[in-house]
């Protein structure tokens, strides 16, 4: 393979190429493979899309709970269903900001399991269904928007869903903040809690009323999600911590580990030598 430069009116500008006699194969900026026909013929074929994948890591993945199908999301903004059996991408949409991570809520939420929430990198919440767009007297799955939320001013690093399917919970990055919303409601919101550092992965705790936070620092957060109704929007929608988060912190002991097993070697090597010493000796 060799890189190249140039663009065609079939895909994106082209990154690689491989050369097979006749046939070149191209991967473009998108993440596409296309093979094209270079043969000098009446029978040329046109440019071919053989596979799309995700420009760039992907950041999240979201099984199904119900059949052999998943979600992506990319860096890159696409949101891609495939079918993991039959190794086959099913329907993809791509958005402006590029995505940070994805849930695929069960049928507590969605009694037919055709939803998808997306987290993106400025701080957008995305509410997506899968459903059938009739395309020349056949079915295509596509992609629908139905709700596009911004409770974040950076990434949002993590979302969570209770087991009664009633509350969103979101997390970001860089303005450390944590999001509720009312799933039964129409994701209305209902609070945010603001933290003393970015969140980084969230949990539920035994009961679904808490939820166990971690953050960058290394502190774990144990908080109690709010009810619908219980927080004064009238005038902010912020929720004064008090009484409702449990704090954990944890000390790395890393160093002291590696500390003990450089000294148990040194102690090896120091016994080795002194026998060494005393066969010398005896010699």
């Amino acid at each position: 393979m060799y890189p190249i430069k140039f663009s065609h009116s079939f895909y994106e500008p082209v990154y690689y190429c491989l050369n097979l006699t006749d046939q070149k194969y191209f991967q473009d900026a998108s993440g596409g493979i296309w093979r094209l026909d270079i043969s000098v013929s009446l029978t040329k074929k046109a440019p071919e899309l053989i596979q799309s994948y995700h420009a760039g890591p992907v950041r999240g993945i979201a099984p199904c709970s119900y059949t052999h199908m998943a979600a992506s999301m990319g860096a890159d903004g696409t949101v891609r269903v495939f079918d993991y059996l039959r190794k086959h991408t099913l329907v993809r949409k791509k958005y402006k900001s590029g995505g940070s991570c994805i849930l695929w809520p069960g049928r507590n939420v969605d009694s037919k399991c055709v939803t998808l929430i997306g987290g993106f990198s400025d701080g957008v919440i995305r509410v997506m269904t899968l459903d059938y767009a009739e395309q020349e007297s056949e079915y295509e799955l596509k992609i629908s928007l139905q709700h596009a939320l911004k409770p974040h001013k950076g990434e949002v690093t993590a979302m969570i869903i209770d087991d009664e399917g009633k509350t969103l919970v979101t997390g970001s990055k860089d303005d450390c903040t944590l999001f509720f919303f009312d799933i039964t409601s129409n994701y209305l919101p209902i609070g945010f809690m603001k933290l003393e550092a970015p969140v980084t992965t969230m949990a539920w705790s035994n009961s679904s009323k808490r939820v166990l936070v971690g953050l960058s620092s290394g502190v774990v957060l144990e908080v109690e999600c709010p009810d619908s109704g219980e927080v004064d929007s009238s005038v902010t929608y912020e929720i004064q911590p008090g009484s409702k988060i449990n704090r954990y912190e944890f000390k790395s002991i890393g160093y002291k580990i590696k500390k003990a097993a450089h000294e148990m070697v040194k102690i090896k090597k120091e016994k080795s030598t002194d026998c060494r010493l005393c066969v010398d000796t005896t010699a």
